[in-house]
Order: structure tokens, then C-alpha cells, then sequence
């Protein structure tokens, strides 16, 4: 297989300004704090990067997002940043402009494209590509077909079989698939917002959700429930071969 990237994806932190607030009765902060400690606790082989999908803040505080800042300016790595619904990004471009978000929207390693989007929709909580943003990724497919190519992005564009979270998922997923499915470069996307661990396939690309670092969904139903599964995120391994595996991980305890 060659030589391997390692990434590791977070998502759905759901801070707040005040460190003792809590989210459905969990401590986000706490919990999230708990997933950095276990990262770098258990993963043996060096991280090339992270990647932090959306839902950083949940109160979309200035607080939240010094504070998510400071823990990640502690781990000594890159990590890449994409905005959820529970975010403003006026304030992650304030924080995090010099180099986790807004200047780097895509990234070449290892003989793979990486495109960070942003789905974003003021006063929704589904999400929504622009047609620009739809445009570049299409341009670079299309300049790069040899090149295996994965995209992170907040809200999936493919349904994981909740009716009440596939209401509220990407809203233009059809024209995103329209605008990727034709090129075969296209491998991966890897997507937060659903609370949960899904593995999907569709023309030939794998669609991945990782579990929040703080509290779940429970999977495959019609209406709002939460799952007693414990906070997790996942683990990627990309070969320069064009191959990739995936492994999801979970707190043994909060």
C-alpha cells in the first residue's frame, strides 16, 4: 500500500462560552477534552492531521471559539475546520483565519486531495452548498481526474435512514451529486451533523458519519432520540496507492 497519512475527524464539539453548561444533560466540554486525552493516549502512529467538521460552538459564543482555540493550539498538529449549523462563521474566521479555516480549503498529501466545504446556511439547521463552492470542487475534480480525492463537510448529503435527520441534512445533496458522481476520483466524503457512526455507499464513493464528541443519536428513527453511546471519533488511513481504511472509537466512560 505504500506510505499512509494519518488523519484523525472530529465533529460536533457543541462548546459553550461557560465550561459548566451542558448539552442534553452531557458536559461538551468535558467530553471533548476527554476524546483529546484518549487521541493522544492511544493513537501510536504520528497524526499528519485533524479535521473538525462543524458544530464547534454551540452558543456561537466569542468565548467558545477562543477557547476551542487554545485546545487546539495545544495538540501541535494541523487541523482543518468546516462550519455546521451551530456556528457562526464571522468568529471562526476571526479566530482561526491563519491557517485552520478560510485560508485552505483544500490540501494536497501523500497523492490526495483533500476539499474542506463549508455548508453553512444562515438560520437553518440543514445545510446547503454554493453554487461557487459547487463550481470549485467541480473544477478540481475535473483538473485532477487521476488524483483520489476526499471531501469533509458538515451536513451529509446522502440520507442515513432517520427520517427526522435526513429532513434536515444537505438540502442540495441531488446537485452535488450531480456535480461529483461523474468524476471517479471522488473516493470519500466524510460528514458530522448526524450524532452518530454511518457507513454508506453510493457510485462508487464511500459516505462516512462519525459519532459527536459529546452526546448521540440514536440511529435509524422517524422522530428525536438520544443514544446511550458513549462520545467517539474517527480514524482514517490514507495510502498513497489511492486505497483508504477507517476505524471509528469511542470513551470507555464520561
Amino acid at each position: 500500500m505504500g506510505n499512509r497519512l494519518n488523519v484523525v475527524h472530529l465533529t460536533d464539539l457543541h462548546l459553550f462560552a461557560d465550561r459548566d453548561d451542558t448539552l442534553y444533560g452531557m458536559n461538551t466540554e468535558k467530553s471533548f477534552c476527554a476524546v483529546l486525552e484518549n487521541i493522544q493516549k492511544e493513537i501510536v502512529d504520528p497524526i499528519d492531521f485533524m479535521v473538525i467538521t462543524g458544530d464547534l460552538v454551540h452558543d456561537e459564543s466569542d468565548e467558545g471559539y477562543a477557547k476551542l482555540k487554545q485546545y487546539l493550539s495545544q495538540l501541535g498538529i494541523p487541523v482543518y475546520l468546516v462550519s455546521g449549523n451551530h456556528d457562526d462563521p464571522a468568529l471562526m474566521t476571526k479566530y482561526f483565519a491563519d491557517g485552520a479555516y478560510g485560508a485552505e480549503r483544500s490540501l494536497r498529501r501523500n497523492n490526495w486531495r483533500f476539499i474542506f466545504l463549508d455548508t453553512y446556511e444562515a438560520g437553518s439547521i440543514g445545510g446547503r452548498l454554493q453554487s461557487s463552492t459547487l463550481d470549485e470542487v467541480d473544477q478540481l475534480l475535473k483538473q485532477n481526474p487521476e488524483e483520489p480525492t476526499a471531501i469533509f463537510m458538515h451536513h451529509p448529503p446522502v440520507g442515513v435512514g432517520s427520517d427526522w435527520l435526513d429532513r434536515i441534512a444537505l438540502y442540495n445533496a441531488l446537485e452535488f451529486h450531480e456535480r461529483t458522481l461523474m468524476w471517479p476520483n471522488l473516493k470519500l466524503v466524510v460528514c458530522g451533523h448526524v450524532h452518530q457512526e454511518r457507513e454508506l455507499e453510493q457510485g462508487g464513493v464511500r459516505y462516512l458519519t462519525t459519532p459527536s464528541t459529546c452526546m448521540q443519536f440514536e440511529p435509524m428513527q422517524e422522530s428525536f432520540s438520544l443514544d446511550d453511546r458513549l462520545p467517539g471519533w474517527r480514524t482514517l488511513k490514507f495510502f498513497d496507492d489511492g486505497t483508504f481504511c477507517s476505524d471509528v472509537r469511542r470513551l470507555t466512560k464520561t
